[in-house]
């Protein structure tokens, strides 16, 4: 591959939402739903993206470890958002940032009260991380990748349902 690198998809390719939490991921993930998967010499391509804007790279072969427990009384972690979180492996759970779930903006702020480095989310998209609150106003299926997504498959599901609908007339 270019810049002595091998890439092998996106961070988006391989991440499964579970319905309802699409925006809340393209959130939490931002510009990183992009980043690539590559393993090689990470510093050479870094060094070949220097003249881009930005650029994310996952480093496929990474195999640290990644502190993966949710702050109690929240629904849960990543497990919670991800259909696949369980395949995922040690580098696609490493490029996910701590985080955990929760119903309500109620639940997040008291939970914020307790855990004050933690980060919680609600899938109404409320973000609290102790006294920082982030709202996110925009149209669920205008916010992110996944949303968009899920947004494309539901009309898509529409329109085969009216083909059948107008098939029988």
């Amino acid at each position: 591959g270019a810049a002595g690198i091998r890439e092998d998809g996106s961070l988006a390719d391989r991440l499964r939402p579970a319905p309802g939490w699409e925006a809340t991921i393209d959130l939490l993930l931002g510009d990183d739903v992009e980043a690539i998967f590559a393993s090689g010499d990470t510093r050479a391509a870094v060094d070949a993206s220097r003249g881009l804007s930005s650029a994310s790279f996952v480093r496929s072969d990474w195999t640290g470890a990644q502190e993966g427990a949710s702050a109690a009384g929240a629904l849960g972690g990543w497990e919670v958002a991800l259909e696949n979180f369980g395949s995922l492996s040690p580098a696609e759970r490493g490029a996910l940032p701590p985080v955990s779930f929760v119903e309500t903006l109620e639940d997040a702020l008291r939970l914020a009260g307790a855990h004050p480095f933690a980060t919680f989310v609600t899938r109404s998209r409320e973000l609290v991380r102790g006294s920082l609150v982030r709202v996110v106003h925009t149209p669920a299926e205008a916010s992110g990748l996944f949303a968009l997504r899920r947004e494309v498959d539901r009309l898509q599901g529409d329109v085969a349902r009216s083909r059948e609908s107008a098939a029988g007339l």
